[in-house]
């Protein structure tokens, strides 16, 4: 299997039936790898998902199942709050129309924690206009993907943030 490591201050990949990868070439391959590693241990990358929907939040969290997360789910409303502190997600992906607090409250009340400021919020949503995205973005998510998504593509674009989140 492939798997993450760092070797100094770099990232590298190794596979454990030829060793130790490049990274150029090690891209194509990450697909699947989802682990960051702290002290020479492999540690599984935290996903939270926040929607009011328990079919959506179903899927999502099918979609994303081959890609080694450890995936929480919160049905939008308050719990979120305490669930994200006490996980310490290294990605949040976030529903925008729920009937409690909107996605754009949720984000904004993230952003203004110290304690969650830092992790990267992706809205998936089915809001499509353009004045949602811009605001979603301004508001400090990092992508915007509408429903129906497709799974591919969410999946390439859940290990972009955690791979531009683990870079900084």
């Amino acid at each position: 299997g492939l798997y993450a490591a760092v070797k100094g201050d770099s990232p590298i990949f190794v596979d454990t039936k030829i060793g130790t990868v490049p990274r150029s070439i090690s891209r194509k391959r990450e697909r699947g790898v989802m682990k960051k590693c702290f002290r020479g241990r492999n540690l599984m990358m935290k996903l939270l998902i926040i929607d009011d929907s328990p079919d959506s939040l179903e899927i999502a969290k099918a979609r994303l199942a081959k890609e080694s997360l450890d995936v929480f789910c919160a049905e939008g409303g308050v719990p979120w709050l305490e669930l994200a502190r006490r996980e310490k997600p290294d990605l949040i992906l976030l529903d925008l129309e729920m009937p409690e607090m909107s996605g754009f409250d949720v984000c904004r009340a993230l952003k203004a924690d110290p304690e969650l400021c830092m992790i990267p919020v992706l809205f998936l949503t089915g809001s499509s206009t353009a004045e949602d995205k811009v605001r979603g973005l301004d508001l400090g998510a990092v992508d915007y993907i509408t429903k129906p998504f497709d799974a591919f593509e969410l999946c390439a674009r859940v290990r972009a943030a955690l791979r531009t989140k683990h870079l900084q």
